[in-house]
């Protein structure tokens, strides 16, 4: 007797394969220097040995599919003619297959019986392999994927209200900047770019050079920013007409 499957496991198993296509794609690439076609992949994926219908992604979240369909019309219809119509430069047909794609998942999230449009044509009906184990996936994993994953969606929403060029000055090593010659850009040297040569400088309140463009966006985004040589805080900056 065959478990009836949560919706949740199947999405699982849609996410794990989109994420071995680009761990594969990356794999690929270093190997042949090409653009590797997203249908490739899937088709890579999609037909998996030892099974007629299937994926990795499903094979880890304990699943298999009930088909007698023959398995090169499952890939045809689950591979190759998406791929075909998102590559297609008609924009009546992208968007009548998006329409198409909305109003198939929504009848999903209604029944929960079929994912993929191309198993609601060929009846390809999910179930779990082993009853008594749902999924292979330990909920620990999954609950330090859901964490790391809160951690990244904070840092990137608290990214932009830190002042990084503020905090990069509060912890600069200044004793690369130890005599210096007169002619080079401490921030110059200090971002690393192939010219360090002062270009329109200008001096500082503690008699320090700069290159004009340098000092003044650091000092308009760090409005407490100690010169980097001798760690005097800059007040003023004027042209060096010498």
């Amino acid at each position: 007797m065959f478990r009836e499957v949560a919706a949740v496991d199947e999405l699982d198993a849609q996410i794990l394969d989109e994420e071995l296509a680009q761990l594969l794609k990356k794999e690929l690439v270093h190997i042949f220097p090409i653009d590797i076609p997203e249908w490739c992949l899937h088709l890579l994926i999609y037909s998996k040995q030892g099974q007629s219908v299937g994926s990795y992604g499903s094979d880890m979240m304990n699943l298999k599919y009930l088909s007698g369909s023959n398995r090169m019309l499952y890939l045809l219809l689950k591979v190759l003619i998406p791929s075909a119509v998102s590559i297609n430069n008609n924009k009546n047909l992208v968007m009548l297959a998006k329409l198409f794609y909305f109003m198939h998942y929504i009848l999903y999230l209604i029944d929960g019986k079929y994912l993929y449009i191309s198993h609601r044509l060929l009846g390809i009906k999910a179930v779990y392999k082993n009853s008594l184990q749902p999924r292979l996936l330990h909920s620990e994993f999954i609950t330090r994927q859901v964490i790391w994953q809160g951690l990244s969606d904070f840092a990137v929403f608290i990214a932009p209200f830190v002042n990084w060029i503020k905090l990069r000055n509060l912890t600069r090593d200044v004793r690369k900047f130890k005599d210096l010659p007169a002619d080079v850009c401490a921030i110059c040297l200090d971002k690393g770019y192939k010219s360090i040569k002062i270009t329109n400088p200008y001096k500082t309140n503690c008699n320090h050079n700069y290159c004009y463009y340098c000092i003044k966006s650091e000092m308009m985004a760090d409005l407490s920013m100690s010169c980097l040589i001798c760690k005097s805080k800059i007040k003023n900056i004027t042209p060096n007409l010498d």
